[in-house]
């Protein structure tokens, strides 16, 4: 059963895309754990700033008053 046993790594992003694969094919060896985390930081950082872009555009910064319906025709 030789290449059978190992360590695969995904990382996958929001959207559920695989961002980051790694496979080890002998699993006494580690996986690249700094590139899994400097992958991990980028993804959180462009989640981030999906979050703040799509918090500016519903508008969530002003108050409540401001979002209610203009009722003057």
């Amino acid at each position: 059963m030789e290449g059978f046993f190992g360590r695969v790594v995904y990382i996958a992003n929001i959207d559920g895309t695989i961002a980051y694969k790694e496979v080890v094919s002998e699993i006494t060896n580690e996986p690249n754990y700094d590139r899994i985390i400097k992958t991990v930081n980028l993804l959180t950082k462009k989640q981030e700033a999906y979050l703040r872009q799509k918090k500016q555009l519903e508008g969530s910064n002003r108050p409540d008053r401001d979002r209610r319906p203009n009722r003057e025709l």
